[in-house]
């Protein structure tokens, strides 16, 4: 009975190491969601062209607002790389919420009663291999979600090098990725 127990045992650790996706250990949650990341960017990437916003973009205190849509977001910094690619108009409500609803006074209202916040942006400087391409990560808070979703982004200079200041990167980029990646909780 024993060595059945023991096979049983055996066969059972053999079958997790051998068929089962093992993650390494980390840390703390940092690692963790770096390596979720890193292996969302392996999964779902595919280039992209996202055009710049051509409209009016205003900043008014903390919240950006492109053309009638006001956007806000939260600021980490009194001046954030989030805050460089909104005034180029890299990233907009447009591109992370899809089309306007047909009646553009009824979005309006739906945006004034529930602007989406954005913090919590920061450069995945450990996927990044390249001075022309960097990538990022950051949070969306809805107010009808407990949670927020968390968006990873590549933005691409080709004229950036070694010493191209994160600046000047952002305003010679373009969005070159963008896709929701998963809620946190």
């Amino acid at each position: 009975m024993k060595i059945c127990i023991l096979l049983i045992s055996l066969f059972f650790s053999f079958f997790q190491s051998a068929f089962c996706q093992n993650e390494p250990d980390f840390k703390n949650q940092g690692e963790y969601e770096l390596y979720k990341a890193k292996k969302f960017f392996e999964k779902h990437y595919k280039e992209q062209n996202h055009e710049i916003f051509k409209g009016k973009i205003k900043k008014n205190g903390n919240t950006f607002e492109f053309g009638s849509k006001g956007f806000g977001f939260t600021l980490n910094h009194s001046k954030t790389e989030l805050e460089l690619v909104l005034e180029q108009g890299l990233l907009y409500p447009r591109i992370i919420f899809g089309e306007w609803v047909e009646d553009p006074d009824q979005f309006q209202d739906i945006m004034e009663s529930r602007i989406p916040l954005i913090s919590n942006f920061e450069e995945l400087k450990s996927l990044t291999h390249t001075p022309k391409v960097k990538r990022f990560w950051f949070w969306i808070f809805h107010s009808e979600h407990m949670n927020p979703d968390v968006y990873l982004i590549e933005l691409t200079n080709p004229s950036a090098n070694e010493s191209t200041s994160l600046e000047n990167f952002i305003k010679g980029a373009k969005l070159t990725f963008i896709k929701y990646g998963w809620t946190n909780i």
